[in-house]
């Protein structure tokens, strides 16, 4: 069948669309598209106005996205339930079934090797590359029995489950480090001006810019610094590696960025090539339990924690690498994404082409000394969002593999595989 005989195809608006900050409706690019997954990290937002004049790219649970163009073409993300209110830019793909195949056999077709292949054979463009509407609804799609269907349709939503499941553990963690820093009780103070004396300002900071001085960073500071077991700087708790290294020319590396990152403190993806091919600011090398923090301004909260997968990895030049004798690394991972500590690094960021917060900025951040007791909770929910994290992506290649089996083998093999898949994912 091709896919437009019974599938619902459409992209997002046509046009350059007026995003706000948290506004009415999550507005997502193919940034957001993720491998399976659709990514909130960097989502954008539009009004309420906006998102009613886009009704034939509104959203709903278990809807499957599309990249159409850019470096990420062709990855493919299923709507989640609690999405809420939402929206696709031009460049995303939405399809929904029409008929009883389910959406979740789809996005296992094309996270499959052949529905990749099917969908980016007609990729036009060289500085971007672009899959049009018009073909996606001409791509064949191999559909089989309906009791695969369906056993594929249950794996696609135990790896949904698994991942709220995941989220769910790692806000646990979240909620730990708020309650024990009082973090409700923040007050800000209304005053949004304040004066100082040079003494007070340019002679003691050597900062002059405006930003720097707002109260509220006061108010996130005197948090953290009245933290009843104490605090200390980072420079003195924890080692900041920024030492560059040169990859051999002919040993395969993988390679992290800003973008591979999550919410939730998981690297998402990576690219892997020889030392030689690696961007020139691929120059950071990583082992396990190393915690990579964003220094730039716009994604600070891009942090996540290096698992035995990623170990002697390279990551950008726009990360931080830290560890600490003193936290456990979930700890520390929380502690770099949580509210008090991400507003610290933000004051300390300077620069005009492309702001960043400076090692020496970093190094006077204070960190609150969480109690041994309270780290070990947050290492269990962390390790535990981890490991639901990847039975969800196990879970995704299982479906996908099922998919596979059926187009490259036989209907036959493919319930063999899924009969003995189930046995292991019970």
């Amino acid at each position: 069948m091709l896919l437009g005989e019974f599938t619902f195809v459409t992209d997002g608006e046509h046009g350059n669309a007026v995003t706000y900050p948290l506004e009415y409706a999550k507005y997502y690019g193919a940034r957001n598209v993720l491998q399976g997954i659709l990514s909130d990290n960097g989502v954008e937002y539009i009004t309420k106005e906006h998102h009613e004049k886009l009704k034939k790219s509104a959203l709903i649970p278990r809807d499957i996205l599309i990249s159409c163009v850019g470096a990420n073409i062709g990855c493919a993300a299923i709507v989640p339930d609690n999405v809420g209110i939402a929206n696709i830019v031009r460049n995303v793909a939405l399809i929904r079934s029409c008929n009883d195949v389910p959406n979740e056999y789809l996005l296992a077709y094309f996270l499959s090797s052949i529905g990749k292949v099917l969908y980016n054979r007609m990729n036009t463009g060289n500085a971007q590359p672009l899959v049009s509407l018009d073909y996606i609804n001409t791509i064949p799609v191999f559909v089989p029995q309906k009791n695969i269907q369906n056993v594929i349709k249950i794996f696609v939503s135990k790896a949904l489950d698994r991942l709220k499941l995941s989220i769910e553990e790692y806000h646990k963690s979240e909620h730990l480090i708020n309650k024990h820093l009082n973090i409700n009780t923040v007050c800000h103070t209304k005053e949004n001006t304040k004066v100082l004396t040079l003494n007070n300002s340019m002679i003691s900071f050597a900062r002059l810019d405006a930003e720097y001085y707002q109260p509220q960073y006061e108010d996130y500071a005197k948090l953290v610094n009245h933290y009843h077991n104490r605090a200390e700087l980072i420079g003195r708790i924890c080692e900041i590696r920024e030492e560059n290294y040169t990859p051999e020319p002919k040993l395969q590396y993988k390679y992290i960025e800003l973008s591979d990152i999550d919410k939730y403190g998981n690297i998402d993806g990576y690219t892997e090539s020889e030392g030689m091919e690696l961007p020139t600011r691929a120059r950071r090398i990583v082992v396990t339990g190393d915690v990579i923090v964003s220094s730039i301004e716009g994604s600070l909260d891009s942090c996540a924690l290096v698992t035995e997968e990623y170990n002697a990895a390279l990551c950008s030049t726009g990360f931080y690498v830290i560890r600490s004798s003193y936290f456990n690394p979930e700890t520390l991972l929380v502690l770099f994404k949580s509210k008090p500590i991400q507003m610290l690094m933000k004051k300390g960021c300077s620069g005009t082409i492309l702001t960043a917060i400076s090692k020496n900025e970093l190094e006077k951040i204070p960190l609150p000394l969480i109690t041994e007791d309270v780290q070990k909770q947050i290492a269990q929910h962390v390790q535990q969002s981890f490991a639901l994290r990847q039975e969800s992506k196990h879970l995704l290649d299982m479906a996908k593999q099922a998919v596979e089996i059926a187009i490259g083998e036989s209907e036959e093999k493919a319930m063999e595989f899924i009969n003995e898949a189930n046995v292991g994912t019970k």
